[in-house]
Protein backbone atom coordinates (compact mmCIF):
# COMPACT_ATOMS: atom_id res chain seq x y z
CA UNK A 1 0.00 0.00 0.00
CA UNK A 2 1.39 3.40 -0.99
CA UNK A 3 1.74 6.17 1.57
CA UNK A 4 -0.21 9.38 0.96
CA UNK A 5 2.77 11.39 -0.41
CA UNK A 6 3.75 8.53 -2.74
CA UNK A 7 0.15 8.17 -3.91
CA UNK A 8 0.01 11.90 -4.60
CA UNK A 9 3.23 11.73 -6.64
CA UNK A 10 1.97 8.69 -8.54
CA UNK A 11 -1.30 10.45 -9.36
CA UNK A 12 0.54 13.58 -10.48
CA UNK A 13 2.83 11.54 -12.72
CA UNK A 14 -0.16 9.86 -14.33
CA UNK A 15 -1.85 13.24 -14.81
CA UNK A 16 1.35 14.65 -16.32
CA UNK A 17 1.55 11.75 -18.78
CA UNK A 18 -2.05 12.40 -19.83
CA UNK A 19 -1.50 16.15 -20.07
CA UNK A 20 1.62 15.48 -22.13
CA UNK A 21 -0.46 13.63 -24.69
CA UNK A 22 -2.88 16.57 -24.86
CA UNK A 23 0.06 18.93 -25.24
CA UNK A 24 1.46 16.96 -28.18
CA UNK A 25 -1.99 17.07 -29.79
CA UNK A 26 -1.97 20.89 -29.44
CA UNK A 27 -5.15 20.85 -27.38
CA UNK A 28 -6.29 24.19 -26.00
CA UNK A 29 -5.10 24.72 -22.42
CA UNK A 30 -2.82 21.67 -22.44
CA UNK A 31 0.38 23.66 -21.97
CA UNK A 32 -1.04 25.50 -18.98
CA UNK A 33 -2.33 22.26 -17.43
CA UNK A 34 1.02 20.56 -17.94
CA UNK A 35 2.84 23.49 -16.36
CA UNK A 36 0.47 23.54 -13.39
CA UNK A 37 0.93 19.81 -12.84
CA UNK A 38 4.70 20.17 -13.07
CA UNK A 39 4.63 22.83 -10.34
CA UNK A 40 2.41 20.58 -8.23
CA UNK A 41 4.82 17.68 -8.69
CA UNK A 42 7.78 19.84 -7.68
CA UNK A 43 5.89 20.99 -4.57
CA UNK A 44 4.99 17.39 -3.71
CA UNK A 45 8.58 16.15 -3.79
CA UNK A 46 10.46 19.25 -2.65
CA UNK A 47 11.61 19.23 0.97
CA UNK A 48 10.80 22.30 3.11
CA UNK A 49 14.51 23.13 3.32
CA UNK A 50 14.74 22.99 -0.49
CA UNK A 51 11.77 25.34 -0.77
CA UNK A 52 13.49 27.81 1.54
CA UNK A 53 16.74 27.58 -0.41
CA UNK A 54 14.94 28.07 -3.72
CA UNK A 55 12.90 31.05 -2.51
CA UNK A 56 15.73 32.72 -0.59
CA UNK A 57 18.67 32.16 -2.92
CA UNK A 58 17.96 30.61 -6.30
CA UNK A 59 14.98 32.68 -7.41
CA UNK A 60 16.41 36.12 -6.50
CA UNK A 61 19.71 35.24 -8.21
CA UNK A 62 17.85 33.95 -11.27
CA UNK A 63 15.81 37.14 -11.45
CA UNK A 64 18.90 39.35 -11.08
CA UNK A 65 20.88 37.50 -13.74
CA UNK A 66 17.91 37.55 -16.13
CA UNK A 67 17.41 41.28 -15.54
CA UNK A 68 21.07 41.93 -16.32
CA UNK A 69 20.86 39.79 -19.47
CA UNK A 70 17.73 41.69 -20.58
CA UNK A 71 19.39 45.05 -19.85
CA UNK A 72 22.38 43.96 -21.98
CA UNK A 73 20.03 42.78 -24.74
CA UNK A 74 21.67 39.34 -24.62
CA UNK A 75 18.56 37.35 -25.49
CA UNK A 76 17.95 39.40 -28.63
CA UNK A 77 21.61 39.17 -29.64
CA UNK A 78 21.57 35.38 -29.14
CA UNK A 79 18.35 35.14 -31.14
CA UNK A 80 19.92 37.04 -34.04
CA UNK A 81 23.03 34.83 -33.98
CA UNK A 82 21.10 31.60 -33.36
CA UNK A 83 22.35 29.52 -36.27
CA UNK A 84 25.65 31.25 -36.92
CA UNK A 85 27.11 30.80 -33.45
CA UNK A 86 29.16 33.37 -31.62
CA UNK A 87 31.89 33.83 -29.06
CA UNK A 88 31.71 35.34 -25.62
CA UNK A 89 33.94 38.14 -26.89
CA UNK A 90 31.51 38.88 -29.74
CA UNK A 91 28.56 38.88 -27.34
CA UNK A 92 30.47 41.16 -25.00
CA UNK A 93 31.23 43.58 -27.81
CA UNK A 94 27.64 43.53 -29.11
CA UNK A 95 26.26 44.16 -25.61
CA UNK A 96 29.03 46.55 -24.55
CA UNK A 97 29.82 44.35 -21.54
CA UNK A 98 32.79 42.56 -20.04
CA UNK A 99 33.43 39.10 -21.57
CA UNK A 100 33.79 37.54 -18.09
CA UNK A 101 30.38 38.89 -17.11
CA UNK A 102 28.83 37.52 -20.31
CA UNK A 103 30.40 34.12 -19.71
CA UNK A 104 29.11 33.98 -16.13
CA UNK A 105 25.63 35.15 -17.15
CA UNK A 106 25.42 32.50 -19.85
CA UNK A 107 26.68 29.74 -17.58
CA UNK A 108 24.18 30.72 -14.90
CA UNK A 109 21.35 31.04 -17.44
CA UNK A 110 22.00 27.54 -18.79
CA UNK A 111 22.44 26.15 -15.28
CA UNK A 112 19.14 27.64 -14.09
CA UNK A 113 17.44 26.69 -17.37
CA UNK A 114 16.62 30.27 -18.30
CA UNK A 115 18.28 29.31 -21.57
CA UNK A 116 17.52 25.73 -22.57
CA UNK A 117 19.00 25.15 -26.00
CA UNK A 118 21.95 22.81 -25.46
CA UNK A 119 23.12 23.45 -29.01
CA UNK A 120 23.20 27.19 -28.28
CA UNK A 121 25.51 26.50 -25.37
CA UNK A 122 27.88 24.75 -27.74
CA UNK A 123 27.69 27.58 -30.29
CA UNK A 124 28.82 30.13 -27.69
CA UNK A 125 32.52 29.68 -27.15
Amino acid sequence: MESAPNAQVSTLLEDIAEAGKSYHQNQLGARERLLSLAYSLAAAVELPSETIQRIAWAEPARFASTKIAVDLNLFEILKEKKDAGTTTAELAKASNADPTLICKLLNYSFGMETLLDAQAAQRVQ
